[in-house]
């Protein structure tokens, strides 16, 4: 009898040990950071000082740097730089020759996720600010003034190579940088506009004309992850990185951020950014 209780309890602890491993480690991401928009202060954290890819979140990086180089009604011609894109990036559909001011390229970058755009902003910015050069030392040299960028406003753990977040280069960054990086485009008003805004409709200075809607579905009233309180920021999604996003939401007067990194689909993102939001902010 002594031997059939102490087998019971046994096995009813084995359950709870294994049970509470299993909720632990159950999470639709692999790290997540909450912080308030204004202060840049942490209000949650989860494995926000590991090393992840944040896919196409790097364009963030990319925007912000161009507009310290370039105004946003300059005009860029779209080169051969676009021959460097990873064959699996995602597009906004410019081609050679087009003719566009850095307002649409950023819009092509931030609403469509354009990686594309991002390479022509890079080699445009680039040569701007460094003269002529080749395609590759162009954009290597783009990717060395993101890297000067992230320092100079305290992204401490983060490097990156190239302009639009692909996976196969060695670049990473961290929940609770990307806090830093959403808290500084917020500063500034073309980022600030462009990402929140679902549909965009280009006419490029070569005449072309082209839609882009936004791939931040909690910005779409036709998504089941809509959310009133959310005004933008940028998704991002390669197979290296999982799905991963930047949101940021306003309740009452105070804004916030909500960094997801490494969720296992598309859906899992949003759900996650809704409950830590509906948890932390407010």
């Amino acid at each position: 009898m002594k031997k059939t209780i102490f087998f019971i309890m046994l096995m009813i602890f084995a359950g709870i040990i294994i049970f509470g491993c299993n909720a632990k480690d159950t999470h639709d991401y692999k790290a997540a950071a909450v912080a308030n928009a204004d202060s840049g202060a942490l209000l949650f954290a989860e494995n926000a000082d590991e090393r992840l890819a944040c896919a196409s979140i790097t364009k963030l990086v990319t925007a912000c740097v161009a507009l310290e180089y370039a105004e946003p009604d300059e005009v860029f011609e779209v080169g051969t730089e676009l021959e460097l894109l990873p064959k699996h990036a995602s597009r906004c559909l410019i081609a050679e020759g087009q003719r566009l001011t850095l307002y649409d390229l950023i819009s092509g970058m931030l609403i469509r996720s354009g990686g594309d755009a991002a390479y022509t902003v890079a080699a445009s910015v680039s040569r701007k600010a460094g003269g002529e050069m080749t395609d590759k030392a162009a954009v290597e040299n783009f990717a060395e003034l993101m890297n000067s960028f992230c320092v100079k406003i305290g992204m401490k753990n983060s490097r990156f190579t190239s302009p639009d977040g692909s996976d196969g280069q060695k670049q990473f960054t961290t929940a609770r940088d990307l806090t830093v990086l959403v808290k500084y485009a917020l500063g500034d008003p073309i980022i600030r506009e462009i990402t929140r805004t679902l549909d965009y409709h280009a006419v490029f200075e070569s005449g072309h004309i082209i839609d882009w809607h936004n791939t931040n579905l909690l910005l779409d009233p036709e998504s089941d992850f809509y959310s009133e309180s959310c005004t933008g920021m940028k998704t991002g999604t390669t197979e290296k990185a999982g799905n991963c996003l930047a949101a940021v939401f306003e309740k009452g007067n105070e804004s916030y951020i909500v960094i997801i990194l490494g969720s296992p689909d598309d859906e899992s993102r949003y759900k996650a950014a809704l409950r830590l939001f509906d948890e932390y902010c407010g």
